[in-house]
């Protein structure tokens, strides 16, 4: 099976500081992979290079074999089909649920106002929001939030998903529902890049975990394997240093 991400070779610099190194992945359709490793490591540069937040260096993004990292292809296009969840949540403060979630698919996919709707009823559905739908932001807590933000992404219809950190801003209590979402996600089928600290839950809902460390894929491999039973020494003391404070 053709690969339907495959990032090849990226470099990525901030001045001095190199920040991903010859980073190089490939991800299948309906595959999920999480991305762990220290702060610092290049985890959240790499999911924005892949959305074209930031140019790379060198290197090439293949998104169903074209090249989106090539600075004549269209950015905009590729970020119709690659949906972006923040740690922070990035809710228009001045718009409803629903509006929040309607905006980019009647203004970008100049989808019709009424038929966005519909898509966004669907999606509130999906993810117990239905009641919220003429709340603004503020009157949310952080979990539901950022569900909204998942489901404003999802209303754009993507191909893949990026979640970077998606529960890192929340309390303990809310993180659960926020994991919840995006493991019924993995269940139905999309394609996913999920940088996260949660060690467990990313051994339950991914297919292939890749750990990374200054701006360098260390190891990669099936769940088991890479936070279980790693190769390398780096991943081993990264994982006992993750047990000591969990």
């Amino acid at each position: 099976m053709s690969a339907l991400l495959d990032v090849r070779g990226v470099w990525k610099q901030f001045g001095d500081l190199i920040v991903l190194a010859d980073v190089s992945l490939a991800l299948s359709t309906h595959e999920v992979l999480a991305v762990v490793g220290p702060s610092g490591s290049g985890k959240s540069t790499l999911l924005r290079c892949i959305n074209l937040l930031e140019p790379v260096d060198d290197g090439e993004i293949l998104l169903e074999g074209v090249d989106i990292a090539d600075p004549e292809f269209d950015a905009d296009d590729a970020r119709r089909r690659i949906g972006i969840v923040f740690q922070s949540f990035n809710l228009f403060p001045h718009l409803s649920v629903l509006d929040n979630i309607t905006l980019a698919p009647n203004k970008v996919l100049k989808i019709s106002k009424e038929e966005a709707q519909v898509t966004a009823q669907h999606l509130l559905n999906r993810f117990d929001l239905a009641d919220k739908r003429d709340e603004y932001p503020d009157r949310l807590s952080g979990g539901q939030q950022q569900r909204v933000a998942i489901i404003r992404a999802l209303a754009m219809n993507p191909s893949l998903m990026l979640f970077d950190e998606p529960t890192s801003a929340l309390d303990p209590e809310l993180v659960g529902e926020v994991l919840g979402a995006i493991k019924t996600l993995a269940a139905e089928g999309m394609t996913m890049i999920v940088v996260s600290h949660e060690l467990a839950f990313a051994r339950d809902v991914a297919d292939r975990v890749v750990f990374m460390d200054e701006g360098r894929v260390v190891e990669e491999g099936p769940p088991d394997q890479v936070l279980v039973n790693p190769t390398t020494d780096r991943a081993r003391r990264f994982l006992r240093l993750m047990a000591e404070v969990t």
